[in-house]
């Protein structure tokens, strides 16, 4: 509502999860800030919950490109977490968050 008691109606266009998760897997794997693990977790999280990966995720059979340095960026931090490594920005068990890599993200290759 504008002061006077008018609506203002606006659209705010939502990318799609994967698009994020890109974004967010290739700035972790350039600056490795705790913000972008947070995000990863919960960028996942939403993907788990609820199965958007049936849609338009191809995370799962990346061959080449942004989506493939994607794979390698979280698989990258899979082998982190399973070598016990301490992860700054963790808002999960560091076990679940590879379980959510390795369940919606194919294999490096």
């Amino acid at each position: 509502m504008l002061h006077h008691g008018d609506p203002l109606k606006f659209s705010i266009p939502v990318p799609d999860v994967e698009p994020a998760v890109v974004l967010k897997a290739l700035a972790w794997n350039s600056r490795q800030a705790p913000k972008d693990v947070a995000d990863l977790c919960s960028l996942l999280a939403i993907v788990h919950a609820h199965q958007l990966h049936k849609d338009r995720w191809k995370l799962t059979t990346a061959k080449s490109g942004t989506r493939l340095d994607t794979v390698r960026a979280l698989h990258s931090l899979v082998s982190m977490i399973d070598r016990g490594q301490s992860i700054e920005g963790l808002t999960m068990p560091g076990p679940r968050l590879a379980a959510l890599i390795r369940a919606y993200v194919g294999a490096p290759g």
